[in-house]
């Protein structure tokens, strides 16, 4: 190339070398010298159109006066380090519909996919998960985040089961096996007192029958006893035995009913897909013309099979089971016995800020998210590489 010679004279101060434009490593990576400037900045400063989602606390609108005049979130945090690196500057804009795209009967697409799908936008950044359909009509980059899916309810009223909250503290097993022994031990109190010598001796008074053995034992286990002792050595060695197993019992129940009365164990009343499937007091949804109309619709597992025919069943009655909003989700989970199916992390958030809400014990990792660009676009790779 041409450079100027500092010493040369004023009528020929040009002369030609080589100058080096670029150097490959040993790893194969290429480092351009400012022969090429337009490496170092990017894109240019060229202006992008960007969608995105309300969807907590990935993207989240700041509004004035009814106005979205901002966004803020994970994603968007992740949009301005991208613009930052690659030198473009952007404008934040939502799909109409509100969807993150769903394929419609005429073959295009819902949503942010379908402004994708017909370049409206030059760039998606937001909750949107990776679906080979998707690809099909976009691009996608690397993840940049993996989540997991579960079931978000409403907790049982603790009021509406106020009636056996005195059962709780001991299993069922415990209360029968009480009963059992309560029997058996009158009955053998009975029969010891019949049998013991000491009344042929000192005479019938006091001598216990079935009837006063029952209810001086059924007292025992109340911490009460009873007028009527028996005066027998033996009689009195088995209500001895009895008493102490009664105080064992008495002390643990009432540890028991305070430990219950003063934290309450919540318990979600099923805690997989499977138990959700299997009862019929709640019904369940999901967002709809998302990604997981398309993975129940198109799964092979009989149990997510099962989740959608009942999806399809509420929705011919019931449109919200499949509103693309999720504070209609929420705010359905309050009228009646709904249960929600999403993402963990936006169930955690509004667990979180909402204490009468709960989240199921089974997780399903089943997403992942990344940034989407137009079909085939010769920019996948330089974003993904950020």
């Amino acid at each position: 190339m041409w450079k100027t010679k500092l010493d040369s004279s004023p009528r020929c101060n040009l002369y030609r070398q080589f100058e080096p434009i670029g150097c490959v490593d040993s790893n194969g990576l290429l480092t351009y010298s400012s022969f090429f400037p337009n490496s170092y900045f990017g894109f240019n400063r060229r202006h992008l159109f960007v969608t995105t989602i309300w969807w907590p606390p990935f993207t989240e609108r700041f509004i004035k006066n009814g106005t979205t005049v901002n966004y803020f979130g994970y994603c968007m945090d992740l949009l301005r380090e991208l613009a930052k690196a690659l030198n473009f500057t952007y404008t934040v804009i939502e799909a109409p519909d509100g969807e993150f795209g769903a394929l419609l009967q005429n073959g295009s697409w819902s949503g942010m996919v379908g402004q994708l799908e017909r370049r409206e936008v030059d760039l998606m950044v937001a909750t949107t998960s990776v679906r080979p359909d998707r690809e099909m009509v976009m691009d996608f980059t690397i993840p940049f985040y993996y989540d997991t899916s579960t079931l978000l309810m409403k907790k049982p009223d603790p009021n509406e089961k106020k009636l056996f909250i005195l059962a709780k503290p001991l299993r069922w097993e415990v209360m029968v096996c009480t009963a059992v022994v309560l029997v058996v031990s009158a009955f053998f109190l009975c029969i010891t007192e019949q049998l013991s010598p000491y009344y042929k001796v000192h005479g019938t008074q006091g001598q216990q029958d079935f009837q006063h053995s029952f209810w001086y034992m059924f007292g025992a286990l109340l911490t009460q006893g009873g007028e009527s002792v028996p005066k027998s050595p033996s009689g009195r060695t088995l209500v001895s035995a009895f008493w102490l197993f009664s105080i064992v019992l008495v002390g643990t129940y009432s540890g028991n009913l305070i430990a219950f009365l003063t934290v309450p164990l919540d318990k979600p009343p099923f805690n997989s897909l499977d138990e959700m499937i299997a009862q019929s007091e709640y019904k369940w949804g999901t967002i709809g013309a998302s990604f997981y109309v398309t993975w129940f619709n198109s799964s092979t597992v009989d149990t997510l099979q099962a989740v959608w025919a009942g999806i399809k069943k509420f929705n011919e009655t019931d449109p919200e089971v499949l509103s693309p909003d999720p504070n209609v989700h929420i705010d359905k989970m309050y009228r009646e016995n709904y249960v929600f199916f999403g993402d963990k992390v936006f169930m955690d958030i509004r667990k979180s800020n909402q204490c009468d809400l709960m989240t199921a014990e089974e997780e399903i990792p089943n997403n992942y998210y990344a940034v989407g660009l137009p079909n085939n676009s010769l920019y996948t790779k330089t974003f993904s590489d950020q």
